[in-house]
C-alpha cells in the first residue's frame, strides 16, 4: 500500500493520492487519519479515495492511511507530510553577545521571499524601519540596556487578498560598562598616576586592559585591579559577561 501527497504555497489544503492494492482482492475501504485531531474520513468502495484536507496551520502532520480488502486483511501507513505556508514570518538575532551601543545584526528567514512584498521591523526602543526590497540581514543597535520585544511584520498579496504575518521576539541586551581614568600633570621623567574612573554602568568588571604608548615602544598591562603607574596610556577593559571591549583612546 502507499499514497502520494502534493501542497501549495498560500492553498491551505493538501492533496491525496491512494496508491494501494489489494493484493490480490478489491480494496473494501479506506480511512484517512490527518494527523491534526480532526475526524478520520472513511471511505468505501467503488467511492473515489483520493482525498484533499484543509489544515488550519502550516507545518509538518503524520497522515496515516488504513486500507482493507474484501478478505478482511488491512494494513496501514503513515507518512509526514508538510502543508505549505502562504508567507512566514521568521528571524533569528545573528550575535552571541548583546551589548548596548555595538550593532546587532538579525538575519530574516521568513517564507517566502519572491510573494512577500514588504517588511516592516519594529525593535521595541522606538525605532522600525520597512522596505519593499529583500533584506537577508538587518542591523540595529540599542542605546541602553535591557529587555526589548523585536517584531518583524511581512505583507503580500493573493488573490487581491491583501495578508501579513507578525513574529515577536525577546531580546536582552547586556550593559556595557563605560571607560574613564584621570592623570595628573607631572614634570618629564617622572612617573604618571592613572586613576580608573570607569563606570560598570550595571555590569559587574572583569578586568582591566591597560595600553601605555612612550614614544615608539608600546607597553601593556592586564590587571585584575585599576592601580598602574606609567607615563602615557589608552583603556580598554572587559566585562564578565562576554569578550566585547569598550576602548578608550
Amino acid at each position: 500500500m502507499d499514497f502520494g501527497w502534493e501542497s501549495f504555497i498560500c492553498d491551505s489544503a493538501v492533496y491525496f493520492d491512494d496508491l494501494s492494492s489489494g493484493n490480490g482482492k478489491p480494496i473494501d475501504f479506506w480511512v484517512w487519519d490527518y494527523g491534526d485531531g480532526s475526524p478520520m474520513d472513511t471511505i468505501f468502495a467503488p467511492d473515489d479515495p483520493d482525498v484533499s484536507h484543509v489544515y488550519a496551520f502550516g507545518g509538518e502532520y503524520n497522515v496515516t492511511l488504513l486500507v482493507q480488502n474484501t478478505g478482511g486483511c488491512a494494513d496501514t501507513l503513515s507518512q509526514t507530510v508538510f502543508r505549505e505556508y502562504c508567507i512566514n514570518a521568521n528571524f533569528a538575532v545573528i550575535d552571541t553577545l548583546l551589548c548596548q551601543g555595538f550593532e546587532l545584526s538579525f538575519s530574516d528567514s521568513s517564507i517566502y521571499a519572491d510573494i512577500i512584498t514588504s517588511w516592516q521591523w519594529n525593535f521595541g526602543d522606538g525605532a522600525d524601519t520597512a522596505y519593499v526590497n529583500h533584506a537577508p540581514i538587518i542591523t540595529h543597535t540599542y542605546p541602553d540596556a535591557g529587555t526589548y520585544q523585536v517584531s518583524l511584520v511581512i505583507f503580500s498579496s493573493v488573490g487581491g487578498v491583501d495578508i501579513s504575518d507578525t513574529l515577536t521576539k525577546n531580546v536582552t541586551v547586556l550593559p556595557t560598562p563605560i571607560p574613564a581614568f584621570s592623570v595628573p600633570a607631572v614634570c618629564l621623567g617622572d612617573p604618571s598616576v592613572f586613576t580608573d574612573l570607569s563606570n560598570p554602568n550595571g555590569s559587574q568588571l572583569q578586568s582591566w586592559y591597560w595600553e601605555f604608548v612612550a614614544g615608539s615602544t608600546d607597553a601593556t598591562s592586564v590587571a585584575t585591579q585599576p592601580g598602574l603607574h606609567l607615563s602615557r596610556g589608552r583603556q580598554l577593559f572587559g566585562q564578565a559577561f562576554g569578550n566585547k571591549q569598550e576602548r578608550l583612546l
